[in-house]
């Protein structure tokens, strides 16, 4: 196969797409860590359940702010 040819053939690798989806999956894993924390404490029955509200809210706009990051690239750059 000539070079030409094979270099259609090979994907081409985003590294801002990498970079945007291993920060979105970051976002993610936060916001299920807070989440696993809070049953944690809800099924030991220990009190301040309610320290856990703020965080995670914030940590779910992170999320959607990272989702919203990717997304946007992966429409606006076709990758």
């Amino acid at each position: 196969m000539a070079a030409a040819a094979r270099a259609r053939a090979e994907p081409k690798i985003c590294e801002e797409k990498l970079r945007l989806g291993r920060v979105f999956l970051q976002a993610l894993r936060t916001v299920m860590n807070l989440q696993n924390e809070e049953a944690a404490v809800l099924m030991r029955g220990a009190p301040g359940l309610e320290r856990f509200d703020l965080a995670i809210q914030r940590a779910r706009e992170r999320r959607a702010e990272a989702k919203l990051a990717y997304v946007l690239h992966v429409s606006r750059h076709g990758c």
